[in-house]
């Protein structure tokens, strides 16, 4: 018994059947025909080409027109998907340039020193312009005093100048009487000496008047250089004819003032020869103040001794040495 088969085949060419079975001479025709097949598939594109599906590449007449869509991508896992980050920064543009670049001044937080002040040009108010009768000479002072017809005037320097009244020119003069209009005067002679520093003055009208050396305190007639205060005050001025310029009085009624013999300014003359202590607590004159300094650093008069006592340290101790005390009580008698 014998087996015949065959098989159907389809190709871009028709569909071709190949069957096996019956004698020797239809099997080779058969064989025949399946190798012609075979041969020709090898050459047409490899033995896959008669059983592959037709190619899905476009053809060169179709690519021009055809559109490519791309396979569907899945979407990221969650442990690949990208990081957002949010930022408040405002989107970045390109900078547009101006026109003209001005120079902006930089900005800086050290701390400066505030600029010095710039002093006027003129004189401090306690100052003025003097100018002699001549109007040639001019100075820049304060003024300090009239004292027996001559101007006290301090120099910005510190130095103290006594220029005559008539020698100032008119304005000045003027000046001078309007600040001093004020200033008493007591002419007459000395006929009396109480202390170093109290003098009794006898006018033309045979009035007299005792005056307290404004400015100035000496020892007291019990204290240590009393005496010889007293003695020089009096070799000074007792029997002279005297000029008192004077403001006011004391509360003892005596009249504080400056006394002068001729051009002399008695009241100095004591500071500076060491007989008296320029009285600070009631007076700011700067030549007694100086005058005062010259006789401690020459160790003149009273200051030749260890520690001298102020006058007004010495009245307060004597005050209170000689403040009466009240009488002792006593217990009554039980008995």
């Amino acid at each position: 018994m014998r087996l015949r088969w065959s098989k159907s085949l389809s190709t871009p060419f028709g569909r071709f059947s190949v069957s096996s079975g019956g004698g020797r001479r239809r099997n080779a025709a058969g064989g025949g025909c399946l190798a012609l097949l075979l041969l020709f598939a090898l050459c047409c594109g490899g033995p896959l080409a008669l059983v592959s599906p037709p190619s899905d590449s476009p053809s060169p007449a179709t690519t021009a027109t055809s559109t490519t869509i791309p396979p569907p991508v899945a979407p990221p896992e969650a442990d690949d998907a990208p990081e957002l980050t949010v930022s408040s920064d405002p989107p970045q543009s390109d900078p547009v340039e101006p026109a003209t670049e001005f120079p902006v001044p930089r900005l800086t937080t050290e701390k400066r020193d505030p600029p010095a002040p710039v002093e006027p040009a003129t004189t401090s108010p306690a100052e003025r312009t003097w100018t002699d009768a001549s109007g040639r000479f001019q100075v820049a002072a304060s003024f300090v005093g009239f004292r027996n017809g001559s101007v006290s005037l301090r120099k910005p320097s510190g130095e103290i100048v006594a220029v005559p009244l008539d020698r100032l020119s008119a304005p000045d003069q003027l000046h001078v009487q309007e600040i001093t209009e004020l200033v008493k005067i007591i002419d007459g002679r000395v006929v009396g000496i109480t202390d170093g520093d109290t003098i009794t003055v006898l006018d033309g009208s045979k009035t007299q008047h005792k005056v307290r050396l404004e400015g100035i305190d000496t020892p007291e007639n019990g204290q240590d250089f009393g005496t010889q205060a007293r003695r020089a005050l009096g070799d000074k001025v007792y029997q002279q004819t005297v000029r008192v310029e004077w403001l006011e009085t004391d509360r003892y009624g005596r009249t504080l003032g400056h006394v002068f013999v001729g051009p002399r300014w008695i009241n100095r003359e004591l500071v500076a020869e060491g007989w008296a202590w320029h009285y600070k607590e009631y007076s700011s004159d700067v030549e007694l103040a100086q005058a005062e300094v010259a006789a401690r650093s020459q160790r003149l008069g009273l200051w030749r001794g260890d520690n001298p006592i102020p006058p007004w340290d010495y009245r307060h101790r004597s005050r209170v040495a000689v403040k009466p005390q009240p009488p002792p009580t006593v217990a009554p008698d039980h008995g």
